[in-house]
């Protein structure tokens, strides 16, 4: 594809650059009308119904009313995916955590999707413990805008190439779960009953502590480039992936100090998928335990770390904990049914021989999930990329070859 033919200054501080010529730049508030959707309660809303309903973060379920009919744009106004923008066309109910935006005559609403979700608005959010979106704000924002012809040859364009990117994703997000099946096959076949009889996980521990209490560490603790916190989402694949900016200030640490971890523990989630576990490795970083995890302490004169790591992780001991776990909207374990987890466990000579036994195949897994993320990412990027490309007018889309 050509770039456009010429260009002039943009006008919009946040894009700075240059647009074509014949685009203009625009307030948010000349574009589209945006306004907060109704209250509705939590009674009304069902898994099944006439209408959806959007909240802030996309569908919530469905009713038996309606607030809108038509074509519009939604824009997340609140919760953790606040400033993420959908497409809807046809009857619905737009609750309050929802932004409403009618475009004004001439403009295409699916340009005006792609053109809000290049912007990113969930960086305009005020609050960091509940994030919402200031629809004032957001108004006063200043966007390029092309011709009513342009925005739909944009249009066009954009539905084709994100799709395919999008179908690509699809697939690779598929493979992604077989391989994730193949590799737990391989655990499971590792650690499958053979002689020995089952006996609760607390008889190969020497304890296990909870996590910090929600009133002991708030969101608001966290800094960047401190010592490691360690939440479920931490935990990838039998190995901690922490993020440096959830991490403790050298004086949080020092309060929290009793749930530092050391070398050889084993850091287990308590919320959400069940079985997610790791071994805390010795590289010489500070890792603490988060308030979504709890604490394993393993005897090592009667079970190898990384072997009971691997019992924990295993297809009938995460099906077993999903039954005993507690909570009605997400799985929740506490430290006393991780304890009665009925255990498997050989010799320590025995559990060494089947991890070195395995650990070739492992490693060829997780080597192949690593590259298929990588490529995720990529495609994610140049999604990104197609998308900024075009509603910026880096690109002339009219001069792309006829699909």
């Amino acid at each position: 594809m050509k770039p456009y033919a010429s260009y002039k200054p943009s006008g919009v501080s946040w894009l700075g650059g240059d647009i074509p010529s014949q685009w203009l730049s625009k307030r948010i508030k000349h574009v589209t009308a945006m306004r907060s959707g109704e209250g509705i309660t939590a009674e009304a809303i069902d898994e099944s119904g006439t209408y959806p309903v959007y909240g802030g973060n996309g569908i919530r379920g469905f009713t038996v009313e309606k607030t809108h009919s038509g074509e519009f744009v939604l824009v997340g106004r609140q919760g953790a995916l606040c400033g993420n923008v959908h497409y809807v066309v046809g009857d619905f109910w737009a609750s309050e955590h929802a932004v409403v935006s009618t475009l004004y005559a001439g403009d295409n609403p699916r340009w005006a999707t792609y053109m809000l979700e290049f912007m990113n608005l969930g960086q305009y959010s005020l609050a960091a413990a509940q994030p919402g979106l200031a629809v004032d704000t957001i108004q006063q924002l200043k966007l390029p805008v092309p011709p009513p012809d342009e925005q739909q040859v944009i249009t066009d364009y954009l539905d084709v190439e994100t799709v395919r990117i999008d179908t690509l994703i699809h697939e690779k997000d598929e493979l992604i779960g077989l391989l994730k099946e193949a590799r737990a096959s391989v655990i499971d076949r590792a650690v499958q009953p053979r002689q020995t009889k089952a006996a609760p996980l607390k008889r190969y521990v020497k304890g296990i502590a909870t996590g910090p209490f929600g009133s002991a560490l708030h969101s608001e603790d966290y800094v960047s480039g401190g010592a490691f916190l360690i939440n479920p989402t931490h935990i990838v694949l039998g190995k901690l992936a922490p993020d440096a900016d959830v991490s403790l200030s050298n004086e949080t640490a020092r309060a929290l100090s009793v749930y530092r971890f050391k070398a050889g523990d084993i850091v287990v989630g308590r919320r959400g998928e069940m079985g997610r576990c790791a071994v805390v490795p010795d590289d010489g970083e500070a890792y603490y335990c988060g308030t979504g995890c709890l604490m394993l302490f393993p005897d090592t004169s009667k079970v190898v770390p990384s072997y009971l790591a691997m019992v924990i992780s295993s297809t009938p001991s995460k099906d077993w904990l999903s039954l005993e776990s507690v909570g009605s909207t997400m799985e929740n374990l506490n430290s006393e049914i991780l304890a009665r987890l009925p255990c498997f466990i050989p010799c320590i000579d025995e559990q060494i021989f089947l991890l070195e036994q395995i650990q070739t195949e492992i490693a060829a897994f997780d080597n192949l999930l690593t590259y298929v993320h990588d490529e995720i990412t990529l495609l994610k990027e140049l999604r990104a990329a197609t998308i900024a490309d075009a509603v910026l007018g880096r690109v002339d889309v009219r001069t792309a070859p006829k699909q």
